[in-house]
């Protein structure tokens, strides 16, 4: 399967939720979702945080979408934000 890569310059949440339907449907094995601020994700999909590493700016945060549960993984200092199986 792909990686479902997206540049928040260039697309909205709407296309976000796209691929995180098609991550659901398992069409994509994972998604990259480019210079994004992790507040702006965060608020949007209610991501409750479980882990922070301040020194590396590494975040992890659980938050649950049409029903499923999902996982992820960003960088503050990069902006990025993961989004892979388990």
């Amino acid at each position: 399967m792909e990686e479902f890569k997206l540049d928040y310059r260039n697309c909205d949440f709407s296309d976000i939720e796209d691929a995180l339907r098609a991550f659901i449907e398992e069409k994509v094995d994972s998604i990259h979702i480019s210079n994004i601020n992790a507040s702006d994700f965060s608020d949007h999909f209610d991501v409750e945080l479980t882990d922070v590493n301040g020194w590396d700016g590494d975040w992890w945060g659980d938050f649950e979408f049409e029903g499923t549960d999902i996982h992820l993984f960003g960088c503050m200092w990069y902006g990025y934000i993961d989004i892979d199986r388990e």
